[in-house]
């Protein structure tokens, strides 16, 4: 249905990253509000109808950014063999903290390289 440039074109694209910077963000709050002592006993209905739609847009940006790091993983990752695996494991039992440390130190330094080089092909 799409091709790998299609898919290339879309995972490096700057909405990519924007959209998987945000799931990045609902991700941390998710695991802050997971250590968070909260009462819920004690919350207004509006704060718990807050909470619970807070809960829900973290769940799908953990669902997003594992798709999406997975995803990158699998077609665009070009390290070396050994950090493929490393990687392979974190993602595997890391889970969400697991995308959360790949998308921060693999995915947004190669987006970052991706638009530079482009900035600089298209100023030359």
């Amino acid at each position: 249905m799409f091709s790998d440039e299609d898919i290339e074109r879309a995972i490096f694209s700057r909405g990519a990253a924007i959209f998987l910077g945000l799931a990045a963000a609902l991700s941390i709050w998710a695991i802050v509000f997971y250590f968070w002592d909260i009462d819920l006993a004690h919350l207004s209905r509006s704060e718990f109808e807050a909470l619970s739609w807070g809960g829900a847009a973290a769940a799908l940006g953990v669902a997003a950014l594992l798709a999406g790091m997975w995803l990158y993983w699998v077609k665009f990752d070009r390290s070396s063999r050994r950090a493929r695996r490393i990687w392979f494991f974190v993602l595997l039992i890391g889970f969400h903290y697991g995308a959360l440390a790949y998308y921060f130190f693999v995915y947004v330094p190669a987006v970052r390289r991706r638009f530079l080089e482009r900035e600089g092909s298209a100023t030359s």
